[in-house]
């Protein structure tokens, strides 16, 4: 008896949290397929770059401004997908695609089109950065964030020479 109530209520309660909406993918649902069916294709990916944490010491305390998060995917034929997100304080920030990834060792330039920004002057602007894999030693660096400059990551933009590079605070920078 106890069995029968309690498939009885199994299946009410199916019933009831049905309906007939169809569920869409989201965007990184896609991705992941397709990154799956590329690395079965033969287009595995070559070069993996995870950052995130609380934003740059230059702006505070570690986390008074927020965080960022930013993932970047090659692929064996060149291909770059990612995105990147900023949040600044205030409810403030920024998103951008990441479509650019050039890797020297442990350093790595990025760069795509900003696709959200409080400042609507900045949507559709190459966002760029630099960042650094300090391995164990914790001293993974991330550069700030230019919108201006005339050019994508593969021209590789020295930031650390113009002292806009600062340790990653409370994260880490994670590129392989």
């Amino acid at each position: 008896m106890l069995r029968r109530t309690s498939l009885m209520l199994l299946v009410a309660l199916c019933a009831v949290s049905c309906d007939d909406s169809l569920t869409q993918p989201n965007a990184s649902d896609t991705q992941l397929v397709e990154a799956q069916f590329d690395a079965q294709a033969g287009n595995p990916v070559v070069h993996r770059l995870t950052v995130g944490g609380a934003d740059a010491a230059a702006f505070g305390p570690p986390g008074s401004d927020a965080n960022f998060s930013l993932v970047a995917l090659q692929r064996a034929d060149g291909t770059v997908t990612g995105q990147w997100s900023d949040q600044y304080g205030n409810s403030a920030g920024m998103h951008a695609k990441i479509d650019c990834l050039y890797v020297d060792g442990n350093t790595a330039w990025v760069s795509g089109p900003v696709t959200r920004h409080t400042d609507p002057d900045l949507i559709g602007r190459t966002a760029n950065a630099m960042v650094r894999d300090g391995g164990d030693t914790d001293e993974d660096m991330i550069s700030a964030v230019f919108f201006f400059l005339p050019f994508t990551c593969v021209d590789q933009f020295p930031f650390d020479q113009y002292e806009f590079f600062w340790p990653v605070n409370n994260g880490q920078v994670k590129l392989d």
